[in-house]
């Protein structure tokens, strides 16, 4: 190899050397260079000596995970494995290196890889055929590798490019948003004068100043012997939060921020400054058989005055009462108000085993990937058996019914009904069960077309929890739907204050301001979304969008490669050429995008052909979109890509059969 700083690195089982093979040739094809061809390679200490180094010095590493790897449980591809994943320690966390890479059916979840594998996204790549889309993201990470592609964002883009839209990205408003790194050089080089994460929340939601009455509960951290119960304190910790936001007069942050430090080693002063709080909760769980401990600090952010602190042994049956006395405590500390949570939504009357059991489907359900969503519906149902009239539990299996209609290769109208029974089960058991009436919102919304209905479930959930930001989110995108800009912008807003490093809140905030065409807006929270989760799909196709609206077509192409959604990707591309005449790169992206993806892409299609006026292809892949209720359609009404379409009789139509006009 030449040039070994700016080179792949491929490591497999000598079983996959095939696989391995056809990876590396396509990648060499695309110029990009590649450790791979053993000719190279001597055996002895001088072999072993040149691995390390050519790993040391790589930049990227792709392990190749398979079947075969799997059954062999020695073998030197697991030394390069170690070697690779222990380089990572030294590395800052938006360095990327680690890019694994499935060429079978092999689980995630149950994969014998180093753990640090589990937290990047894998691509998989069938018997290693290699899609111009991956060869496009080693690329972007090649410029210069600004992030690891952190595990959550999107578990399998060839898989989900195969089976669902990405709009539902946008809808699916769950609080399962993992952090996910991700992007090149270029884009962030582009990015590089956006404002920090506090300057975009304040310019963007126009945050007032932190009040006295305001805090943020942090992540409990798992004492336990075996450090196995790590469900139970990120449950306790939201449960917790769920408790303190029951107080009228006191800011509680949401849980996707306060668990954006999670593991992270920041001073109480700087988390306070980046959440906008005044006080801190945090705490520690150990819990050993049906024994708990659980020890709570509440600290003053801006001293790190500790104002009061406790340690409760208590048994796991008395868990609900525990969390009460800490919400209790901590209101009389803070002086603020606190209000008893309704009786119908409550955990009381619960057991311990089927809440242990729900503790951790929520904790596999926050993970967002197809494995894990499954792992939860598993554990949800186990608790309902036990205890048929759980009502949280039934709300959140339905929400995982709903997440698997929109990612999963399940029947989507079969589970569609599953997801709709499990809500009203919730609520007929507990009517104020918000989480059951988001999901009937989304159903409604985006298989069922009934605006009106979802519209009525959304109000009853803002009505119940005015400060719960899924709420507010859901309620925002039913309100652009309809054209309602102005109330959809300020129910952003609104969530943004709660959940202040909400990405998706963020990207939704963009997509409106573009929409309702306030450029420089859009972008400065298109970038606000980018700087917390720069691999969030369908960020950089939207900024993009935004950068070609505003004239810079050489930025919008910069910013649009480095999309992680290879359908987005496409899209954006296609439009950008098109915009510029380049009209043989526009067709072989638009080719590309409807040979990979043309059963769940055709909205995204539609925005290509609108953009080249081409009306009657438009309108012909947006009843194709109709015809298997592609979710992104809902913003057809406003969707600034479909402008040239407007006025036409069929389009009018359209927005009919969808019930987004009288």
């Amino acid at each position: 190899m030449t040039d070994t700083s700016n080179a792949v690195f491929l490591s497999y089982a000598s079983e996959d050397s095939e696989a391995a093979a056809r990876i590396c040739a396509t990648l060499r094809a695309a110029g990009i260079e590649v450790w791979f061809d053993q000719s190279e390679l001597r055996g002895g200490d001088a072999w072993d000596r040149q691995i390390k180094q050519q790993i040391h010095e790589c930049a990227l590493f792709i392990p190749i995970i398979s079947a075969h790897s799997q059954s062999r449980l020695e073998g030197y591809f697991r030394r390069e494995w170690k070697l690779a994943s222990e380089r990572t320690h030294d590395m800052a966390e938006e360095k990327a290196f680690l890019v694994p890479v499935v060429i079978d059916d092999t689980s995630e979840r149950r994969a014998s890889v180093p753990d640090r594998f589990r937290e990047m996204q894998w691509s998989r790549l069938p018997g290693g055929e290699t899609s111009p889309a991956f060869c496009e993201r080693v690329k972007a990470l090649l410029g210069v590798a600004v992030a690891a592609v952190p595990h959550g964002g999107i578990s399998s883009p060839a898989l989900a490019i195969a089976k669902r839209s990405s709009h539902r990205w946008i809808v699916m408003t769950i609080a399962a948003a993992v952090v996910v790194l991700g992007g090149a050089w270029q884009a962030w080089r582009v990015m590089t004068h956006m404002p920090s994460t506090a300057e975009a929340r304040s310019s963007a939601t126009s945050v007032a100043v932190v009040p006295d009455k305001s805090i943020a509960v942090l992540p409990f951290v798992d004492m336990s012997e075996k450090h196995d119960q790590e469900y139970f304190s990120d449950g306790l910790s939201e449960e917790l939060i769920d408790h303190l936001s029951h107080i009228a007069d006191l800011k509680v942050i949401a849980r996707t921020s306060s668990f954006a430090f999670k593991g992270k080693n920041e001073d109480m002063r700087t988390i306070a400054t980046k959440l906008g709080v005044a006080h801190l909760l945090e705490g520690s769980v150990r819990k050993a058989g049906t024994q708990l401990r659980i020890t709570v600090q509440l600290i003053r952010a801006g001293d790190g005055a500790h104002l009061w602190s406790e340690t409760y042994d208590r048994k796991l049956t008395d868990v609900f009462k525990v969390q009460e006395e800490i919400a209790a405590t901590v209101a009389s500390a803070l002086k603020a108000t606190l209000q008893e949570r309704s009786e119908d939504a409550s955990d009381k009357g619960v057991s311990v085993e089927a809440h242990n059991l729900y503790l951790q489907g929520r904790y596999f359900a926050a993970r967002a990937t197809l494995d894990d969503m499954n792992a939860a519906v598993g554990f949800y149902q186990k608790a309902l058996n036990l205890d048929s009239g759980y009502a949280v539990a039934w709300a959140a299996l339905s929400t995982a019914y709903a997440w698997n209609a929109q990612f999963s290769d399940a029947p989507v109208g079969a589970t569609t009904e599953k997801a709709r029974a499990a809500a009203r089960t919730a609520l007929r058991l507990a009517p104020q069960l918000t989480e059951a009436h988001r999901t009937l919102a989304l159903i409604q919304s985006s298989y069922d077309y009934d605006w009106v209905g979802a519209r009525s479930e959304v109000d009853r959930a803002v009505a119940l929890e005015p400060h719960n930001p899924d709420n507010l989110l859901k309620a925002g995108g039913i309100a652009w739907a309809f054209g309602e800009a102005d109330k959809s912008i300020q129910l952003y807003q609104d969530a943004l204050k709660i959940d202040p490093l909400r990405a998706d809140g963020y990207m939704a905030l963009g997509a409106t301001l573009f929409g309702s065409g306030r450029l420089d807006e859009s972008m400065a929270a298109l970038r606000a979304c980018a700087r917390i989760t720069p691999g969030q799909v369908k960020i950089h196709f939207l900024m993009g969008q935004v950068a070609l609206a505003q004239g810079h077509p050489d930025e919008a192409r910069t910013l649009n490669a480095a999309e992680m959604a290879p359908w987005y990707r496409l899209t954006g591309l296609a439009i950008i050429e098109d915009a510029q005449d380049n009209r043989a790169a526009s067709d072989a992206a638009l080719t590309e995008l409807i040979h990979g993806a043309s059963e769940p892409a055709a909205a995204q299609i539609a925005e290509v052909y609108s953009h080249r006026h081409d009306i009657d292809s438009a309108l012909s892949w947006l009843e194709r979109g109709f015809a298997r209720r592609d979710p992104g359609l809902r913003w057809l009404k406003v969707d600034p890509l479909y402008k040239p379409l407007r006025g036409d009789p069929r389009f009018d139509a359209l927005l009919r059969k969808l019930k987004l006009v009288e």
